[in-house]
C-alpha cells in the first residue's frame, strides 16, 4: 500500500476495512508527516457513504467530492470490495485521493503549469 501512495501522490491515505466497516489497517499517506498516518486501526466506519456504497456494489465505488476530515483537502473517496478466490468477502480496500493533486497529476506536474512563461494553448497539447 506505501509504493502506491508514493507513486500515485493524489492518494492522500489507503487503508482496509474488515466486512463489518472496521478498519483493519493502519492510514498509509503519500506524505510521511500526514497527522492521520499510521493511526486508524480499529475505527468504526459502517456509517461512512463509502463503505454504505461499497457494501452494495460488485464494482468500485467513488463519493462525491467533500471536504476531508483528515486533511481539510477537497477529496473524493474509492473504495472496493475485497473476496477471496471463492467469492468470500475478506473486506474492502479504501482510497482518499486529494482532488488538487489528481489534477495536477492529469494535466502534468505542478511546477510546469505554474512556468509563467508557457503558453496555455501548450500546455493542453498531449506529450
Amino acid at each position: 500500500m506505501r509504493s502506491v501512495a508514493l507513486m500515485f501522490r493524489f492518494v492522500d491515505m489507503l487503508y482496509t476495512l474488515d466486512p463489518e466497516g472496521v478498519q483493519l489497517s493502519a492510514n498509509t499517506a503519500a506524505q510521511a508527516k500526514h497527522r492521520w498516518a499510521g493511526r486508524g486501526i480499529g475505527r468504526d466506519r459502517r456509517r461512512r457513504p463509502y463503505y454504505l456504497m461499497a457494501k452494495e456494489s460488485e464494482d468500485a465505488v467513488i463519493t462525491k467530492p467533500y471536504l476531508s476530515s483528515a486533511g481539510g483537502l477537497l477529496c473524493l473517496t474509492a473504495a472496493m470490495r475485497v473476496s477471496d478466490k471463492e467469492g468470500n468477502l475478506g473486506g474492502y480496500i479504501v482510497l482518499d485521493i486529494d482532488l488538487t493533486k489528481a489534477i495536477e497529476f492529469l494535466m502534468g506536474d505542478a511546477p510546469r503549469r505554474r512556468f509563467p512563461g508557457a503558453p496555455l494553448r501548450a500546455l493542453s497539447q498531449p506529450f
